[in-house]
């Protein structure tokens, strides 16, 4: 069995690297590939689980994401503020901006 702590840590990984990837080049680009994601796992729910309860499951999601948004974004700025590794930060040992941010990651 998969523990949630598992599949929230391999998530985040997954993630960073398919966002990185494809190279966005602006937080527009990112938001397209995000919803991309959520599109693509609606669509595995409902394959293996039906689509009523895949509907029922992302819902959910998104009732937690309007509950906690404000809770994200405060530990993402207190991330970078307080130097911190963030898996979306992380370059060796030092802080730095995400890669979708930096003038030089461009196409």
């Amino acid at each position: 069995m998969v523990t949630q702590e598992t599949a929230e840590r391999m998530c985040n990984k997954l993630v960073e690297a398919y966002i990185n990837a494809c190279k966005p080049r602006d937080m527009e680009d990112v938001k397209n590939l995000t919803l991309k994601l959520i599109s693509m796992a609606g669509l595995a729910l409902a394959a293996t689980q039906g689509k009523d309860e895949a509907v029922a499951l992302i819902q959910g999601a998104a009732i937690h994401v309007g509950e906690n948004a404000h809770r994200s974004r405060a530990e993402i700025i207190r991330s970078h503020w307080s130097h911190r590794l963030c898996p979306f930060h992380r370059v060796g040992r030092r802080m730095q901006s995400p890669p979708w941010r930096r003038p030089w990651n461009t196409k």
